[in-house]
C-alpha cells in the first residue's frame, strides 16, 4: 500500500461503520446486477420484436401472394392440401389478417370467395377460440373477425360482452352486434345496463351512416330505465327528424333529470314540432334557471311571431339578468314585428332593463 497505508482506517467487524460499508458493497453490487439483467431484458426484447416483425412480414407476403393466386384460380389442388393442413398458430392468424384485408376490397364475387376459403381451412374455429379467450384484446381480435365474415352463431356471448365492465370491449361489442343484427340492430339497448357512453354512441351513430341497416323508431326506448338510453334515443329522433315520435317526446318534459329535460327541449325544437312552443311555454314557470335559458334560446331559435308575448312578459317581470338578456335576444332574433316591440320595450322601461335592451339593440342590429 506505500505511503497511504497509514490513512486506511480499520474498523472492527461489530463496528456500525464496518456494517454500513458492507451494507453499501453488498447494495452496489446488487445494482450492477440489476443494471446488467435490465439491459439484458432490453436487448432480448428488441431483438424479440424484430424478430416477430419480420416474421409478420414475411408471412404476410407469403399469403398475400398465395390468396391472389387463389382469386384468380391459379392455385394448385397441393397448395389447397398444405393449406388445410396448416397448424401454426401464428400463421393461421396471419392467413385471417389477409384474408380479410383482401376482402376489405367490397367485392361482392371477392367477399364470396374468401368466406368459402375462411370455412373451408376452419379458420372461424380459430375466431371463435379468440372470442372465449381470457385477454381482452384476443377477445376483440375474434369479435372483430367473426362480425367481418357475418357469423352469428356467437351472438349471445357477444350480447353478454356489451355489458363488460371494459369499455373497449363493450363498445365494440356493441358495433359488432349493429352490423351482425341488421333487421334488429339497437336490440342491445333493451338490457342495456351500464351508462351508455357518449363515446359508445357515437360509435353507434357511425355505424348507422356507413351501413345500411334498418333504421328503428328510437320512440321505442324513451321509457327505458337507463336514462343514457332514452338521451341517446332523443339525440337519434333529433338527427333523424322522426317527427312522429313527438307525443312520446312531450311526455319526458317533466322527467326528474335535468339534463334529459334539456335534451328534450333541444328534440321538441329541432324536430320543428308545430306544437313544441306552447308546450315548452306551459313548463317554463316551474323550470330550474338552466333549463329556462335552455327554453329561451330554443323559442328564440324558431323566430316565431306567436312567442313574442312570452319575451316581452319575461324582460318585463323577471329579475334574473340572464334570464332577461337571453329573452332580449331571442325576441331580436324575430324579424320585423320581434324587433320593433323589442325598440317599443327600450322606450317604456327604465334602468337596468332599459340599458340591457339597448345593448342587444347596437350590438345586433
Amino acid at each position: 500500500m506505500g505511503v497511504f497505508e497509514s490513512y486506511i482506517i480499520q474498523f472492527p467487524e461489530d463496528s456500525i461503520f464496518y456494517i454500513v460499508g458492507q451494507i453499501i458493497v453488498i447494495l452496489v453490487q446488487v445494482f450492477g446486477y440489476s443494471v446488467l439483467i435490465v439491459g439484458s431484458l432490453i436487448v432480448f426484447s428488441r431483438w424479440r420484436i424484430n424478430s416477430n416483425q419480420n416474421k409478420l412480414k414475411k408471412w404476410r407476403e407469403y399469403y398475400s401472394k398465395l390468396l391472389i393466386r387463389f382469386l384468380i384460380n391459379d392455385f394448385s389442388q397441393e397448395e389447397y392440401e398444405n393449406l388445410g393442413k396448416l397448424k401454426d398458430r401464428f400463421e393461421r392468424n396471419v392467413l385471417i389478417d389477409v384474408l380479410i384485408s383482401i376482402d376489405a376490397a367490397d367485392n361482392e364475387i371477392v367477399s364470396r370467395k374468401i368466406r368459402e376459403l375462411y370455412f373451408k381451412l376452419g379458420l372461424h374455429k380459430d375466431s371463435i377460440r379468440k372470442l372465449y379467450s381470457r385477454a381482452w384484446e384476443k377477445k376483440i381480435k375474434g369479435l372483430r373477425e367473426l362480425t367481418h365474415m357475418d357469423i352469428k352463431t356467437e351472438n349471445e356471448i357477444i350480447f353478454k360482452y356489451a355489458q363488460s365492465k371494459n369499455p373497449i370491449l363493450r363498445s365494440e361489442s356493441q358495433m359488432a352486434l349493429v352490423k351482425l343484427i341488421p333487421n334488429d340492430p339497437f336490440t342491445f339497448l333493451e338490457k342495456q345496463v351500464k351508462v351508455f357512453t357518449v363515446w359508445e354512441q357515437i360509435n353507434v351513430f357511425d355505424m348507422i351512416r356507413k351501413r345500411r341497416i334498418n333504421i328503428p323508431n328510437f320512440a321505442f326506448w324513451l321509457n327505458h330505465w337507463n336514462d343514457s338510453v332514452v338521451m341517446f334515443a332523443l339525440d337519434m329522433i333529433r338527427i333523424l327528424k322522426q317527427k312522429h315520435s313527438y307525443k312520446q317526446v312531450v311526455g319526458l318534459i317533466d322527467h326528474q333529470n335535468e339534463r334529459l329535460r334539456a335534451k328534450v327541449i333541444k328534440t321538441l325544437i329541432e324536430i320543428r314540432s308545430n306544437y313544441a312552443g306552447e308546450v315548452l311555454k306551459k313548463v317554463y314557470p316551474e323550470e330550474e334557471k338552466i333549463i329556462k335559458i335552455n327554453i329561451i334560446r330554443s323559442l328564440g331559435w324558431l323566430k316565431q311571431p306567436s312567442d313574442i308575448k312570452f319575451f316581452e312578459q319575461i324582460i318585463s317581470d323577471e329579475d334574473d339578468i340572464d334570464l332577461k338578456l337571453e329573452a332580449c335576444l331571442s325576441l331580436n332574433r324575430i324579424e320585423g314585428l320581434g324587433k320593433i316591440r323589442l325598440k317599443k320595450l327600450s322606450e317604456d322601461t327604465k334602468d337596468d332593463t332599459k340599458n340591457l335592451i339597448s345593448d342587444v339593440l347596437y350590438e345586433y342590429n
